[in-house]
């Protein structure tokens, strides 16, 4: 797909919700900014009840829940936003090394693949947890970002919260986002007729990293070992 757009001159891009949250993009401001000092750990919590439980279409659930379709369960589900964040927030680095775990915490509903899994991402200076499950207790679309200087929690859309050393959180209400990233189908249409440049969450070369990492993922997880990625 990425060739034969790059051949054609046919933008390849990929929708994820979290690319619409104001909280998200403040956070990698902030991190760009170095008022937070040097990240050092970065945790994303995404996922929901499941599929099934949250009445996902039966066509839906029959490709979500089959590995020859989605390539996995939540790993693939839901190990992506953290993958495409974390992609983003590296400006398009690469981990040295994946690590992953799987479970299946409900078998009777799932029997074919994962609804619960971990993903530890390596890089020179930090480490990535990504939590991806269908066995919250509630949608969850999070990440945690904790570094020297202070902690940023980035939740949906507007909610975002910084923590400075040994402080309780504050409320840190994010800016308006540009008029052409106020939502998929204004930066779509603007892109389109040439009015923006190509947003790097949605970017094709953020994700072919998105989808190396999470090869690496169900390979760790298959074989219990550390994959190492080339740079």
């Amino acid at each position: 797909m990425a060739a034969l757009g790059n051949e054609h001159g046919v933008h390849v891009l990929t929708n994820f919700e979290t690319s619409w949250y104001a909280s998200v993009r403040e956070t990698k401001r902030i991190i760009d900014s170095g008022e937070a000092g040097t990240p050092t750990r970065y945790i994303f919590r995404h996922g929901h009840k499941g599929p099934i439980e949250i009445g996902c279409s039966e066509e839906f659930v029959d490709w979500l829940a089959d590995p020859r379709f989605n390539g996995g369960g939540a790993i693939v589900d839901f190990g992506c936003y953290g993958a495409n964040i974390m992609t983003w927030i590296m400006d398009n680095q690469p981990p040295t090394s994946v690590h992953a775990t799987t479970q299946q915490l409900k078998p009777d509903l799932y029997p074919d693949v994962d609804d619960n899994a971990t993903i530890v991402l390596t890089y020179p200076s930090a480490t990535a947890v990504i939590q991806a499950s269908w066995a919250w207790t509630h949608d969850n679309k999070e990440m945690d970002v904790h570094a020297t200087k202070m902690s940023i929690h980035a939740a949906k859309w507007d909610a975002l919260e910084v923590r400075l050393p040994d402080q309780p959180r504050k409320q840190f209400p994010p800016p308006p986002k540009p008029g052409h990233l106020h939502d998929e189908w204004t930066y779509f249409r603007s892109l389109i007729r040439g009015e923006c440049e190509i947003d790097p969450l949605s970017s094709i070369e953020n994700n072919l990293i998105v989808a190396q990492i999470l090869d690496a993922a169900i390979e760790s997880a298959r074989t219990g070992k550390s994959i190492k990625l080339e740079p």
